[in-house]
This record gives C-alpha cells, sequence and structure tokens, in this order.
C-alpha cells in the first residue's frame, strides 16, 4: 500500500495492513546501513480528535504506545521506541526516509465498534541534525488481508481447462483479520470486489463474490467464489490478467484491506511496452488510471542487468484521466505511492515518488520516480513481485507489473485459517 481511496486497497485502501503492520520506506542514502552516522527523530503522538494535524487544546497524548520506523534496505528493517507518560519518543535512526507509524485499540474514555483502531502514520525524512515529526492517531476501520487461494480455469461446461484454452475462471478468496493467520466470522456480510487488469491495462472490477462456509479437518471458515469469469484473452499467450480483491463496508469506519495479486497467462512476465503517451492534459483530474511505464533492473553501482541479478529497479509511472490518455496537469501535485506484493503475499507500501515533468512536442506533462526499490527476492527465478501506483485521497485505477523471470503464479500452498469462523 494515509489510506487511499483507490480500489486497489491491497497494495492500500488497497489496503492499512499496508499502512501500519507492513509499512516500509526505501533507504535514500548510501545503501551500506552500518556505515551512515546516526541521527535521530522525535515527537509526540496523541489522539487527533478533528483530525487537523494539530495538537490542540484539550486532545489527550498517548503515553505508552509503540512508534515504529520502517524503511527497506535491501529487505524489511524496523526500530521501535515506546511513548513516555506525555506521549513523547525519540528514535536513533540514520538519515534517510522513513514512515512512522503507532495505533491504539481504544482511548480512555471512548471506545469504537469491533476490529476498528485509532492509526497514526507520517513519511519523515532524518537529517544529520535530528528531526522532529508528530503523529496524530484517527479512528480507522479493521484492518484485513484478501488472499486469492485459487484461480481455476475451465470451459463452457465447467470442464477443466488449460490457461491457453479455457474461456472461463473460477476465483476463490479469503479474509483474514489485518496480518494473521484468523478467519473473519462466517457471518461476515461486506462487499468482497474482485478486481481484473488486462496486461498493462487498469483494473476493472470484475464481479462480487459469494459467501461460502467451508470445512476442512477441525476448522470452519468463509470464503468468497467468483464463478465464471472471463479469461478468454489469455488464451492469446501474450496476454495476462492479473486479479486482486477489496472488502468494502465497514460503516462509519470502512475496512483497510491489503490484497494479492494472482498472474493468470501463460507467461506473466510484463515486458517493456510501449510508453503511454498523453493526448492532452487535464485541468481537473477526477478518478485515475496509473499506469507503470518503465521499470529498469539494475546492480548497486547503477549497472543494467538481468532480473536475476539486479538487486534493485528503478521505475516511473504515469496518471492519466479514468478511461482514458489524458493526463493529469503538471501543476497536481499528491502524494503518490508505490506498492509491491512478493509472490503471494498481500501488498505493502514501499516508497513515495518523486515528481518531474516530462515534454514531448507541444505537451508537458508530470511522471514519478521510485529509485533504487530493493528487487533482491527476484533473484530466486521462482520469485516475483507486483507493483503498482496510487495517489493519495484520489480514486486510482491501477496497472499491475509484474517484475520476475516467470511471472506466473502457481497454485500456491493454500491459506489455512488458525481459527474456526472467527473463534
Amino acid at each position: 500500500m494515509g489510506k487511499s481511496s483507490s480500489p486497489f486497497r491491497g497494495f492500500h485502501a488497497l489496503l492499512a495492513t499496508l499502512s501500519v503492520a507492513c509499512l516500509a520506506l526505501i533507504w535514500q542514502g548510501d545503501r551500506d546501513v552500518e556505515a551512515q552516522t546516526v541521527s535521530s527523530v522525535s515527537g509526540t503522538v496523541w489522539f487527533d480528535d478533528n483530525a487537523n494535524g494539530i495538537l490542540d487544546p484539550g486532545e489527550l497524548r498517548a503515553a505508552g504506545l509503540t512508534v515504529t520506523a520502517a524503511y527497506v534496505s535491501p529487505s524489511t528493517t524496523m526500530t521501535q521506541a515506546v511513548t513516555d507518560g506525555s506521549g513523547t519518543f525519540t528514535l536513533a535512526l540514520p538519515p534517510g526516509t522513513y514512515t512512522l507509524s503507532a495505533g491504539a485499540s481504544q482511548k480512555p474514555g471512548a471506545s469504537l465498534p469491533g476490529g476498528a483502531k485509532y492509526l497514526g502514520t507520517s513519511q519523515v525524512m532524518v537529517t544529520t541534525g535530528g528531526t522532529v515529526a508528530n503523529l496524530g492517531l484517527q479512528p480507522k476501520g479493521q484492518d484485513l488481508t484478501v488472499k486469492i487461494e485459487v484461480v481455476w480455469p475451465h470451459g463452457l461446461a465447467g470442464e477443466p481447462q488449460p490457461v491457453s484454452q479455457a474461456p472461463l475462471a473460477n476465483v476463490a478468496a479469503m479474509i483474514f483479520q489485518g496480518n494473521s493467520r484468523l478467519s473473519v466470522s462466517c457471518e461476515f456480510s461486506a462487499t468482497v470486489r474482485l478486481w481484473q487488469g488486462l496486461n498493462t491495462d487498469a483494473a476493472r472490477a470484475a464481479a462480487v463474490g459469494t459467501r461460502r462456509t467451508v470445512t476442512e479437518g477441525d476448522k470452519t471458515y468463509p470464503i468468497w467464489e467468483f464463478q465464471d469469469v472471463d479469461v478468454s484473452a489469455t488464451r492469446d499467450p501474450l496476454n495476462k490478467y492479473y486479479f486482486f480483491a477489496t472488502v468494502e463496508g465497514g460503516g462509519s469506519f470502512p475496512y483497510q484491506s491489503s490484497t494479492n495479486v494472482w498472474a493468470h497467462a501463460a507467461d506473466a512476465r510484463t515486458y517493456f511496452p510501449t510508453a503511454d503517451r498523453p493526448t492532452s492534459t487535464s485541468a481537473t483530474p477526477g478518478a485515475l488510471d496509473s499506469r507503470i511505464q518503465v521499470v529498469w533492473p539494475h546492480d548497486r553501482l547503477g549497472n543494467s542487468v538481468p532480473i536475476t541479478q539486479s538487486q534493485y529497479v528503478n521505475i516511473t509511472a504515469s496518471f492519466f484521466q479514468h478511461g482514458t490518455l489524458i493526463s493529469i496537469p503538471p501543476g497536481w501535485g499528491p502524494n503518490v505511492h508505490l506498492y509491491q506484493s512478493l509472490n503471494s503475499d498481500a501488498g505493502v507500501l514501499v516508497t513515495r515518488g518523486i515528481k518531474r515533468t516530462v515534454t514531448v512536442g507541444d505537451l508537458t506533462y508530470p511522471v514519478w520516480d521510485f529509485n533504487d526499490v530493493p528487487v533482491d527476492q527476484a533473484m530466486n527465478p521462482n520469485s516475483k513481485y507486483f507493483f503498482a501506483v496510487l495517489a493519495d485521497g484520489v480514486p486510482t485505477y491501477p496497472a499491475i507489473w509484474t517484475h520476475g523471470a516467470d511471472g506466473r503464479t502457481y497454485f500456491p500452498s493454500k491459506d489455512v485459517p488458525e481459527n474456526s469462523c472467527g473463534s
């Protein structure tokens, strides 16, 4: 995977497993962490009742909460501190860019409905002289993880067929509480939506799931099924579909769901496509399509290398009005974030993009760069990353990019809940 209003909540509003538990930011300096000068970030955590980002008179300071600073270099590393009686904290960190996060299940004198929490996150650049960063906690909905467990290709009569022949597929997903392997209740009744992206096109809503309760051994738990999803385009070996799922609902505190990505294709790798060139720019962006244009693999020294040798990638993405090639205007500047998912894991926020403008002919438009993103796990030919880009506060329909020697999703070991129907 603040929250995004995007359908791709797994990667953040795809997603807040993305928001708090799994946050990770790219290390922006020299990659040898041990060699860095130690600096610090300090601040105050409080309950931001009016959501204005300011510690106002009468708002409670949050004592005894764990504050986490997260970055990636090259694997996820986290540093933590506990707030004192006045809600303040200090973390010793090398200079660089981090995500700070903190959460509370309740506030003194107040309560939230089941599963909702008070959460706060902030991106901060730690400098050699020390940095101040405060965290205001606001109520957010329950964290959920949606995992697609099965994509079964079949013919018109329901007979199993290979990807290269099947016009339809049945998809099944499970929902877990946060990052755990605890299933939601068998009565959980939110809308579970399947999203489908073809090649480098933005994802579109494909189906709404039907809940069914299954029993396996001594465990009974719900699954959501999406029957007869059209996958006929992947009978052409040059095409591939990417699936992910989201959870909608939660009332006043919408669910915060993260998701995995499933690649359905004879060859699911994303090859360098022809870059999407805007036809014009818009004055007022509405819902957006995000399209990754380039993923360039390289080594520590910045030399171009094959995927199986690359430790890092540089990524560039563009935004267009939903369903068009009309670019957003050059002056538009919300926070834009990159999310990644490894194999069948749920997506996590990786880093914030750096905006620059590009001029082609008489048209000038913005793009966002994400440099030195660690991808060392894809050096193993059995592993692959899925990338998506989202804009904060704007409905975003992302295109998925696969980075791996073999981008196909093979039937993984199915996740089995540790509990029975939310018990």
